[in-house]
């Protein structure tokens, strides 16, 4: 529930915004491309930190708040967040689909879905709630060659193009993962609980956007202008 969530809260208003901006652009294929390959920047910068923080820390955070009693609940939850990688990549593909009259794709991608997960848990299931769940937060990634090919004839995009958009991003949420989860397991035993992890989540954090603003700096210049405009027109 805590991953629909996630998902939910951040897609619903992307999506209706993606797709305003790409109908409006479908009639100039250069502009509509650039502002898919930028959007899909934006998302990924901003959902991979929550996707690497949650792989990062979620487990010990689950424990800290519950008790040692809910520990599996919190390595679920640490697995299942490996898939916002792949939800945040993806996050305008749908919207291009339909914006470009072809929702069609984004059934056909639904059911791929539904039919890898299904078929992962009843393959998978003799093997326990772990296995299953790494499977079907996999699926995901499994799939993603499959919405790949459909931008690529939809929207002209080569798929190196637009994983090598958001490859600084995807390296820096490494670089998150591994210092929060250093820095936390190096504080644990010296701070209380919700300390060691507020210093592990801000270390990760600040390693994120460095690095981001080493490799990238564009990427994370247009998001502090996302943000500032989505704030003044609060």
């Amino acid at each position: 529930r805590v991953i629909q969530l996630t998902r939910t809260l951040t897609s619903g208003a992307m999506y209706h915004v993606g797709f305003s901006a790409f109908s409006r652009l479908r009639d100039d294929p250069e502009r509509l491309r650039r502002s898919f390959i930028e959007a899909t920047q934006l998302s990924c910068l901003v959902g991979f930190a929550v996707a690497g923080l949650m792989v990062a820390l979620a487990n010990p955070l689950v424990t800290a708040l519950f008790g040692p009693g809910w520990t599996l609940a919190g390595t679920l939850l640490q697995l299942l967040s490996i898939e916002l990688f792949a939800g945040f990549f993806s996050m305008f593909f749908s919207a291009s689909y339909r914006a470009m009259g072809r929702p069609g794709l984004v059934l056909w991608a639904s059911l791929a879905y539904l039919a890898v997960g299904v078929m992962g848990v009843l393959t998978f299931s003799w093997a326990g709630i772990v296995v299953v769940t790494v499977v079907w937060a996999l699926r995901s990634f499994i799939l993603m060659p499959l919405h790949l090919r459909f931008v690529e004839k939809v929207l002209r995009i080569p798929p190196h193009v637009l994983l090598e958009a958001v490859f600084p991003v995807a390296m820096a949420s490494l670089l998150l993962i591994g210092v929060s989860s250093l820095v936390h397991e190096l504080l644990a035993p010296r701070l209380f609980a919700m300390g060691a992890l507020a210093v592990g989540g801000i270390s990760g954090i600040a390693a994120y956007v460095a690095l981001v603003a080493v490799a990238r700096r564009g990427i994370l210049l247009s998001g502090v202008r996302a943000i500032g405009a989505a704030v003044r027109r609060e």
